[in-house]
């Protein structure tokens, strides 16, 4: 059986085939995203004019004198230069003078984007035409307020010091915040490292706990009590004048759907289908699951952990996991919770739990990548690179006819039913 997987994101998005045993008892189910058709310039800039909660952009671009566009970074698959677009004609349209428009790429606790990240989200013509710049989470910050709990809200200062703030994503399932989305663009997308370990070690406690069960990504597509959700939208509503744009995508990084608008009004009304959008069956007991890592490619812990929870069962603790990952970057530096060193970690590092007894986790990349296995949380006396998918089913070739496994088409917005 022939399985194509998108890859390469922004790396010339060539498709990835992959050949399982004709014996073998394929599970493999396409998510309702790859059922909706693309959507154009025209019903996109639809979308971003008819707002849910508050007024228009067009509206809101009248007399502003600075406006920031905030756009989310390489670990993200949003097509910013498709949104981009006709959010600029609508500000000139309306008086916003170019050289008063700038674009910021919200990298949160990541490393910094280069140029040519840049012109990848945004197209060639708004990198030549536009001031782009990175967020830098350790400086040029400004308090906002204080935090219930105590702590000072700080944000990037040239995003406050505008009057407008637009911020570009994806309403995709989140690890730690159920769903992406809403104010997510401002926290941590701009915001303080010391307010952002705050607010992650507030929602880490939760996560933690889950972890040890090996639950890690269990939160996604899911609103769950989560503190960090919470604490995100208080710490929004400070900043204050955001115009949010979420946008839902399928496998091919298409946008099919679009919310904007008030930052938690359309956040909540997108959640309402987000996760019908992406989800699958989970089956009670697999071998092998093959899961493809190409929207978040760079933080490829996330969907290596939707296939770890296939194995937290009692009745399902041995199973080999196949990770399909094509990037070329690697893993994204990550202050947070990255890797830097065999003993150096961020200050809220933390291990993924393996509930196997036993199996394989096989890293299927052209690109091997050795302190990857750090960041993605393999565990390293399971880790085994494959460089080509013949090498892969070499290492899989213990089991045999009637072998069940399961193929996630994107572990990074996957969540399953309940």
């Amino acid at each position: 059986m022939k399985i194509t997987l998108q890859q390469n994101k922004w790396h010339g998005d060539q498709p990835v085939d992959i050949l399982l045993p004709d014996d073998w008892e394929i599970i493999h189910e396409t998510m309702v995203c790859d059922k909706k058709p693309a959507m154009d310039y025209d019903a996109i800039r639809s979308k971003i004019e008819n707002p849910i909660g508050g007024q228009p952009l067009s509206e809101l671009a009248k007399g502003k004198k600075r406006v920031c566009i905030l756009f989310d970074d390489m670990s993200r698959p949003t097509p910013c230069q498709t949104l981009a677009e006709p959010v600029l004609d609508i500000l000139l349209e309306n008086g916003v003078k170019k050289e008063n428009i700038i674009f910021i790429a919200a990298t949160g606790n990541h490393g910094s984007l280069t140029r040519e990240d840049f012109a990848k989200k945004l197209g060639e013509k708004i990198v030549t035409e536009y001031f782009v710049y990175n967020h830098f989470s350790y400086d040029n910050l400004v308090k906002v307020g204080t935090a219930k709990r105590g702590f000072d809200v700080m944000v990037n200062k040239e995003v406050m010091e505008c009057d407008l703030r637009i911020g570009l994503g994806a309403m995709i399932p989140h690890a730690a915040n159920g769903f992406s989305g809403g104010y997510k663009v401002l926290f941590p997308g701009v915001a303080g490292i010391e307010t952002m370990s705050e607010i992650h070690s507030y929602a880490g406690k939760e996560m933690m706990e889950e972890m040890k069960h090996g639950h890690y990504s269990s939160p996604m597509g899911k609103l769950l009590d989560q503190g960090m959700r919470f604490e995100i939208e208080e710490c929004g509503k400070m900043v204050g004048n955001l115009f949010k744009i979420d946008c839902f995508l399928n496998t091919k990084s298409e946008i099919i759907d679009i919310f904007a608008g008030d930052p938690i009004d359309e956040y909540y009304e997108a959640a309402k289908v987000c996760k019908s959008y992406y989800e699958i069956e989970k089956p009670e007991k697999v071998d092998v699951v093959i899961v493809n890592s190409n929207f978040k490619s760079n933080e490829s812990n996330v969907s290596y952990g939707v296939a770890v929870q296939c194995f937290m069962d009692e009745k399902n603790k041995n199973g080999d996991i196949v990770l399909v990952n094509f990037a070329k970057s690697g893993q994204v530096p990550h202050y947070m919770i990255g890797h830097f060193g065999r003993t150096t970690k961020a200050r809220l590092s933390a291990t993924i739990p393996d509930p196997r007894e036993n199996g394989l986790s096989i890293y299927f990349s052209p690109y091997g990548d050795k302190s990857g296995m750090d960041e993605i949380g393999m565990n390293p006396d399971r880790y085994v690179w494959a460089k080509t998918w013949d090498e892969v089913m070499e290492l899989l070739s213990k089991h045999g006819a009637g072998t069940k496994a399961l193929v996630i088409d994107e572990g990074a917005i996957v969540s399953f039913k309940e």
